[in-house]
């Protein structure tokens, strides 16, 4: 059943995170078959379809990482000619296995960090490096915070809050971090991903956004996300199961394939 859509939301967001797309012969980066990985462009299609279906009119397309699993050039490559045929200005944040020592990443990240979408700016912050962030890239991280005017979305790689699997261990965790947010002015977004597996929460003010992974779940199913957002309300937040096999490693997650659930912000 697809969702019902809120004519309340006056922009609209898909939020898609962790595709780890893998050049052809390459030795997956985890644990999954390295055919779970060769799924992902045609996860990507069928994503895009169902949106377009939906009849929802796109402000953004928003990626938080891990697009690559091994930041290799063809694996960009991939990546260039799936955004091709994206309907709409696409934001795109770093993650740890995209590497941020690789030319790529200057090339593909850098005109994607931040935009205006009405009503709201976006502003990027840089987690890639998680739980191995330095003083220099968190300060960097609170200038961001600091300098971006409110209403404001703040992709990020590494979510800031535990998501409730093992991932968290190697997540960015920063109480300057979250004080920032919460004592900024106006509404502020905080939308990740990384730890595969979907969060969604109201912190001190703040809304925490995890998507699924497109490649495998942990203690979760492979998906994306669908944002509504609303002028002086919480986001209207709707997850999708893809149709297909359980891509998911671990226990956890009751959603069915093919199943939309929407997220209660309040």
């Amino acid at each position: 059943m697809s969702p019902t859509l809120d004519p309340a939301c006056t922009v609209w967001l898909a939020h898609l995170s962790d595709l780890h797309l893998l050049a052809p012969g390459a030795p997956p980066d985890g644990r999954p078959p390295a055919e779970w990985y060769h799924e992902v462009p045609a996860r990507w299609e069928q994503a895009l379809a169902e949106l377009e279906a939906l009849e929802v009119e796109l402000s953004g397309l928003i990626l938080t990482g891990d697009l690559s699993d091994g930041a290799r050039e063809t694996e960009f490559e991939l990546l260039g000619a799936l955004l091709r045929d994206v309907p709409c200005p696409v934001i795109a944040t770093p993650g740890n296995h995209d590497r941020r020592d690789h030319p790529l990443w200057s090339e593909f990240f850098t005109a994607r960090q931040s935009c205006t979408l009405p009503g709201w700016n976006i502003a990027s912050i840089d987690s890639s490096a998680c739980h191995e962030t330095t003083p220099d890239e968190l300060a960097a991280a609170l200038r961001v915070v600091r300098e971006t005017r409110a209403p404001a979305l703040h992709p990020t790689h590494s979510p800031l809050i535990d998501a409730g699997n093992l991932v968290d261990h190697y997540s960015l965790r920063s109480p300057d971090l979250l004080r920032a947010l919460s004592t900024a002015t106006g509404p502020r977004i905080v939308l990740g991903g990384h730890t595969h597996k979907t969060r969604v929460a109201a912190l001190e003010g703040v809304f925490h956004i995890g998507a699924p992974s497109l490649s495998y779940g942990i203690e979760d199913e492979v998906g994306y996300l669908l944002i509504g957002l609303r002028a002086g309300l919480p986001p209207r937040v709707w997850r999708r199961v893809l149709p297909g096999p359980s891509r998911r490693l671990g226990g956890g997650g009751q959603d069915q394939p093919g199943e939309w659930r929407e997220h209660d912000l309040g």
